[in-house]
């Protein structure tokens, strides 16, 4: 193989870390979610672009709602790892009908795929009900399901203060509803995100 040819295979394998090269100290924010969004092989998942757009909302929305930035860009990553068409749904079977003793024709189970959380965010339909969030928006709008996460989480540490943790209740939920083991378990899964 000639000296050219090493040499143009050098820098087409440098290329990906060209485009990726981001001074943390200025975008921290950026950095994380780059970072987050690194797969196993060492491929980036969220691009640069998107990881700038993401970042300036997530800055934007964390101010407005006093909300450290990097801790609610590391919930995100542990709830859909930026994604905002994420959806929780599990599988299940629900039997309609079934007829009366006696009667031959029954119904068969149904398999149905039921949803509970939604949107970069993963906001549960009980929240979405509550705060009338709009679930179409939730999947679609990343500004829009970013606020969303803000409002909920910013509730739950004013409401919480005086937890340490209190942002690990944004998922383990109202006291009294979990134990303080899956609190912090989530703690554990959200700090590896930061």
């Amino acid at each position: 193989m000639g000296d050219v040819m090493k040499t143009v295979i050098i820098l087409i394998g440098l290329i990906p870390n060209l485009c990726w090269s981001i001074d943390c100290n200025e975008k921290p924010i950026v950095c994380q979610i780059m970072k987050n969004g690194q797969t196993v092989g060492g491929k980036y998942t969220i691009k640069k672009e998107k990881a700038e757009q993401l970042a300036k909302i997530i800055k934007k929305v964390s101010k407005k709602h006093n909300i450290p930035a990097n801790l609610f860009a590391a919930i995100l990553a542990q709830e859909s790892l930026y994604n905002v068409a994420a959806k929780n749904c599990q599988k299940g079977f629900v039997t309609p009908y079934r007829a009366p003793a006696g009667v031959s024709t029954i119904s068969s189970d149904i398999e149905v795929r039921v949803c509970s959380d939604f949107g970069i965010s993963q906001i549960h339909y009980k929240t979405v009900e509550l705060y009338k969030f709009d679930i179409n928006r939730l999947l679609s709008d990343v500004e829009y399901s970013v606020e969303a996460g803000a409002i909920v989480l910013s509730w739950f540490i004013k409401t919480y203060k005086h937890e340490e943790d209190a942002f690990t209740r944004y998922n383990c939920g109202l006291k009294g509803n979990t134990d303080r083991k899956t609190c912090q378990e989530y703690k554990k899964l959200v700090e590896r995100f930061m």
